[in-house]
């Protein structure tokens, strides 16, 4: 008597992990020529986790930045937080799927937020941040593009003071020929210090190419326009 069954796994993680854990597993076995005929077995299965490790600082100053928010999140969906500690330092545990692709963000208070995506391939990663300060000097007109020149299909963050609370704020990429690239911003915004990323890519979601850019920001009656040059 010859039958074929369909064998499914699920697995059930932890909140938190330490460096080795138990995790619950799920084990059905179920009849193709009968679905009715069903086996399932639970057990506790062992998984070694892995560090995501590094500091968060100013890029100006390289000073510590203590209090950052780390997110890592891996391709199933799955999120690991901690906070940098008073030297700037981090450390986050994670399950270390092979080849899985993870995403690191990191947030601080006054500073732009920055991520990072890459593919875990030992137990150990070493991601370092430096953070951009968000303070500007008195100049309502200073605007402020980093990284620039930047690289393409890395994009760029701009920075800019609002003169005054509900101010209509208009944020455009053009080409240097006068085309409209990408609408970043068009909102009310209040008085203070505003940034936005910009991923790189034109309206249509592609990679722009190489060269000279003007980013053109309008803030109420105010126009400022700079150069950006992706390289």
């Amino acid at each position: 008597y010859r039958d074929y069954y369909i064998i499914k796994v699920i697995l059930t993680p932890v909140e938190s992990a330490s460096p080795d854990v138990n995790i619950d597993s799920i084990f059905t076995l179920q009849s193709l020529k009968d679905p009715n005929v069903v086996a399932v077995m639970t057990n506790k299965i062992n998984v070694a986790t892995g560090f995501i490790t590094g500091r968060v600082a100013d890029k100006k100053t390289d000073q510590p930045i203590e209090g950052a928010k780390i997110t890592v999140q891996d391709n199933t969906g799955s999120q690991s937080q901690t906070y940098s500690t008073n030297d700037g330092t981090y450390a986050v545990r994670v399950y270390p799927l092979f080849n899985s692709q993870f995403e690191v963000k990191v947030q601080a208070d006054n500073y732009i937020g920055d991520q990072s995506n890459f593919i875990l391939q030992i137990e150990t990663n070493v991601i370092d941040f430096d953070l951009v300060g968000l303070n500007m000097t008195a100049q309502d007109s200073e605007v402020r593009a980093f990284p620039n020149p930047t690289t393409s299909g890395q994009g760029a963050v701009f920075v800019y003071n609002v003169e005054d609370d509900n101010h209509d704020v208009l944020v455009e990429i053009y080409s240097m020929s006068g085309k409209l690239v990408r609408k970043l911003v068009d909102e009310q915004k209040n008085k203070g210090t505003a940034f936005i990323r910009w991923d790189g890519t034109d309206e249509n979601g592609k990679i722009v190419p190489r060269g000279l850019y003007i980013f053109f920001i309008k803030d109420g009656s105010k126009v400022v326009t700079r150069k950006l040059f992706v390289k």
